[in-house]
């Protein structure tokens, strides 16, 4: 066989890989059978998503958040969160039913501050740490013990501590109300360590 022929049969394998993929996947009967109202929509997002690849993340733009070292499609969200606000696909897509939620995981579409305003009135609610909190640790996202949370039975109700206490033991379920109440660090305090446990910030994403 010769190059030619070898170039030829593999740009065909790759075209026939390609089609049969896309017939997979799951929006293909759907695309097949758009109404010509869909189309025209599906059209200028598609040429909308064509321009801004280049004019937004396209190489040699000229960056105007300098907090952004370097852009490029694909790059992690919460990095380019500010830049992605301002593109007109976002703004079209947040005129959609999901407001643009193309992906996310249950625990992570509440605000942290409601759950643990919600949680705080359920006396089965508690939580335990591996070990006691401090002034140091709950300041630094990258060193403080990382909160666990768990509904318990009556028959099971943890004992009421001071987990910002050296005497405070590792692992010991505290109920949340009595946990935030009777912190030495301050129910403040508390309530930041807590809320920045469950947000990802763009530094850990």
């Amino acid at each position: 066989m010769t190059t030619v022929s070898a170039l030829d049969a593999y740009w065909a394998s790759r075209t026939s890989l390609i089609a049969e993929e896309r017939s997979l996947r799951r929006d293909t009967a759907y695309l097949a059978n758009l109404t010509e109202a869909e189309k025209k929509a599906e059209g200028i997002i598609r040429d909308i998503r064509a321009v801004e690849a280049k004019t937004v993340w396209g190489f040699g733009v000229e960056n105007v958040h300098k907090e952004i070292p370097v852009l490029f499609p694909g790059m992690e969200f919460l990095t380019a969160k500010e830049l992605i606000d301002e593109t007109r696909l976002f703004k079209i897509l947040q005129k959609m039913p999901k407001g643009a939620l193309l992906h996310a995981h249950l625990d992570g579409m509440v605000d942290p501050a409601i759950l643990l305003r919600i949680a705080l009135k359920h006396p089965a609610m508690h939580v335990r740490l591996p070990a006691p909190l401090s002034l140091t640790t709950s300041n630094e996202s990258e060193s403080r013990p990382l909160p666990e949370f768990k509904a318990l039975p009556v028959s099971q109700f943890g004992i009421t501590a001071d987990i910002a206490s050296p005497e405070y033991v590792g692992g010991t379920w505290v109920p949340l109300k009595d946990a935030r109440d009777r912190c030495s660090l301050g129910a403040e305090a508390f309530d930041e360590w807590v809320i920045g446990s469950l947000r990802i910030n763009p530094t850990e994403a």
